[in-house]
């Protein structure tokens, strides 16, 4: 994947996200060249560029793992266990948030109820 193809596929926005009811933390996915930053609180979730300390850092070693990941292409666990990211922090929280990262790479589901 050409490391041009990551920026125009995500955006950083607000986001209402139905699956997130209960979760709150932070998230940095970190590439090998970009860092995007997930602010969870409820269902109400803030993705930006950007790096700082999070309660979980998921890392990937190529770029297209890490956009592949938050469009939700690429299983956690799979990608785990295949070497292609690695964990540090709260394993629990990345878990819950893998399987509804589709919602924050999708526009159509952007900023839902208002946000």
């Amino acid at each position: 994947m050409p490391d041009s193809d990551v920026a125009p596929q995500l955006a950083s926005g607000r986001f209402n996200v139905p699956a997130f009811e209960g979760v709150h933390g932070s998230i940095l996915f970190v590439g090998p060249q970009d860092t995007w930053r997930v602010e969870i609180d409820d269902q109400d979730v803030t993705l930006s560029e950007g790096d700082g300390a999070a309660d979980c850092v998921l890392s990937c070693k190529e770029r297209g793992d890490l956009l592949r990941l938050v469009r939700g292409e690429q299983n956690l666990v799979t990608a785990l266990l295949q070497g292609r990211i690695t964990v540090e922090g709260d394993a629990m929280l990345a878990v819950q948030v893998a399987g509804s990262m589709p919602t924050l790479a999708a526009p159509e589901d952007r900023a839902q109820g208002g946000h």
